[in-house]
Formats: structure tokens, C-alpha cells, sequence
């Protein structure tokens, strides 16, 4: 995860992020979802900073066998973002 997708995705009018990783001490990359974590909080301080709501960015650790709950993450983030609306250009 790097911080520029992010902000380029609301650059480009993407309305929401969500970014899915390894449950924590389970990453094949070591510490790549905690340090992920750290780049989601990183966009969400500046996300209030340029006027986009910091919820439009989230970060979830999940293991790939709970299929049914990343159905469910995704299914509520995707309403979240429905209830927020698209972001205004400026």
C-alpha cells in the first residue's frame, strides 16, 4: 500500500477506498498490513485536511478463508459510501 494510490483515487473522483489485509501476526510481508495501517491513517489526516471525509478511507485485516465477512465489509462500506454520496469536484 502506498499513500499516492489513495490520494490519486480521490484525485480521480473514486468516491471510497477500502484496503483489506492480512489478520494481524499472519502477513507474508512481515509487517505490511501494520504498516498499511499506518499509511490508511496517514490519507485519512489528510483527507480532513483537503475536505474529504476520512471515511471514505478504510482498513480492515481479514483472513482470505472468512469469505463471508469481506462480503459483509465490503457490502457496508459500499452503503457508507452510498450515504456520503459522491465527492463534489473542485
Amino acid at each position: 500500500m502506498d499513500i499516492i494510490y489513495a490520494l490519486k483515487a480521490f484525485e480521480r473522483g473514486i468516491d471510497g477506498v477500502l484496503v483489506c489485509g492480512c489478520p494481524k501476526d499472519k502477513c507474508h510481508n512481515v509487517d505490511g498490513n501494520e504498516k498499511s495501517k499506518q499509511i490508511v491513517q496517514m490519507v485519512k489526516n489528510i483527507s480532513k485536511n483537503i475536505g474529504i471525509d476520512p471515511s471514505r478511507i478504510e482498513m480492515h485485516l481479514i483472513s482470505a478463508r472468512k469469505s463471508t465477512k469481506f462480503v459483509e465489509i465490503v457490502e457496508n462500506f459500499v452503503e457508507q459510501i452510498r450515504k456520503l454520496g459522491p465527492i463534489k469536484p473542485k
